[in-house]
């Protein structure tokens, strides 16, 4: 298998979000969905944007293996282009809600606003660092490789050529959250979470820094 890395394009949206599911999967917690992988799909959505760096790990069918998003300060990006995206997204989501196509509406309400919560409370120091990593994924047949240090390298190297001053994101215990230990970076914040992987331990959500 041949494998190069591309920036990430839409015809490479399914394959993505089929990826996340791996690790991440939002959908379990809405009983009763009726559009199969409908919560993947809109936080993927989320997470394009205000990007405005993307790499993707591709063989030679296309099929993607890994991909980093990111966001930096000073990087290049298209204000309006964000703003159309998010405009659809709020309107994408309030036709699925309204459609009931998330179950029961008053548990979906409660869901997505805990998971706005949770989501602000993983990012409330994100603004210290000039270089957001929105999502990050390796398929598992490619850990141990390489790859993922690569991405990051990549990524880093970006966020240094744009005058950040270091890098930020958040993880949880579903993930190989080791790697960023072994990368460089520092666990700055932990915390509790019903809706992070394995709920049962006393803390299951972790925010990286990495200062340059």
């Amino acid at each position: 298998m041949e494998l190069k890395t591309v920036k990430y394009d839409r015809k490479y949206r399914t394959d993505c979000i089929e990826l996340m599911g791996d690790t991440w999967n939002f959908n379990t917690y809405f009983k009763g969905l009726k559009k199969t992988n409908l919560v993947n799909e809109l936080y993927f959505d989320g997470c394009l944007l205000d990007e405005n760096y993307s790499e993707v790990i591709i063989d030679e069918e296309d099929r993607v293996h890994g991909y980093l998003i990111g966001k930096t300060e000073g990087g290049k990006g298209n204000f309006l282009k964000s703003a159309g995206r998010k405009l659809v997204l709020i309107l994408k989501g309030l036709y699925h809600l309204t459609a009931g196509n998330f179950g029961s509406r008053s548990d979906a309400v409660r869901l997505l606003r805990e998971l706005g919560k949770l989501s602000e409370r993983l990012d409330r120091n994100r603004k210290e660092f000039g270089g957001y990593v929105n999502v990050f994924f390796i398929s598992s047949s490619l850990r141990g490789m390489g790859w993922g240090r690569k991405l990051m390298d990549h990524f880093t190297e970006y966020c240094r050529a744009n005058g950040n001053n270091g890098v930020y994101l958040w993880t949880d215990l579903g993930c190989n959250y080791g790697f960023y230990d072994h990368y460089g970076f520092v666990q700055s914040d932990r915390i509790h979470s019903p809706l992070l992987d394995n709920p049962e331990n006393e803390y299951n959500g972790f925010v990286y820094t990495l200062r340059f």
